[in-house]
């Protein structure tokens, strides 16, 4: 599935529902101004794809050669946004290879990947109150993988980021919604990368 696609789901998402630990204006907020699109961001999406989609991901991207700016850069953007693909430097393109490769030989992480699904959309109904929910969870078999790109993946480091992103609290509303749809109790994965 799409984030497109993903996106066009009702249902509330994690990424709004925990703006709620800061205030019910927040949240409003949130789902009223999505947040804008950042080099890290699609940075973090073009990982996802090299690591769990490879194969789509040769025909979702394309490389730039040069600086993002200047006419020439204007065009190829341009005519890549006609495409229906994104653009990536080719030292993005190489970042995102090597992750690939690092995560899918890793002998923890590669045999994880090998079977079930990516982008996997769950979608439930809160039976507290009421509430549609969705996740689109990153990897799903008998556990489920949830990759995250970090500037440090130390322990102490990714550690810092799990308090700061809320990755506890979205694992359990993943879990949530796996269980309000039938599925088994499954073992939670976070791969830093």
């Amino acid at each position: 599935m799409t984030h497109s696609d993903y996106d066009a789901l009702p249902g509330v998402r994690w990424s709004y529902l925990k703006e709620m630990g800061r205030s019910p204006a927040h949240y409003r907020y949130a789902v009223d101004h999505p947040r804008e699109d950042t080099a890290a961001l699609r940075l973090g999406r073009a990982v996802h794809l090299a690591v769990l989609q490879p194969e789509l991901f040769g025909d979702s991207y394309t490389t730039w050669q040069g600086t993002r700016r200047g006419k020439d850069w204007d065009i190829f953007r341009l005519s890549a946004e006609a495409r229906g693909v994104e653009v990536l430097t080719a030292d993005e393109v190489a970042l995102c290879l090597a992750l690939q490769t690092a995560v899918r030989s890793d002998p923890v992480a590669g045999p994880l990947l090998r079977v079930g699904s990516a982008e996997a959309p769950v979608q439930w109904t809160d039976p507290a109150g009421g509430v549609a929910c969705k996740a689109l969870i990153d990897f799903r078999d008998d556990c489920f993988i949830d990759l995250k790109t970090t500037r440090d993946a130390s322990p102490g480091g990714f550690g810092r980021e799990v308090v700061r992103y809320g990755y506890a609290g979205q694992m359990a509303f993943y879990r949530r919604g796996l269980a309000e749809t039938g599925r088994p109790a499954c073992p939670v994965k976070i791969s830093a990368v």
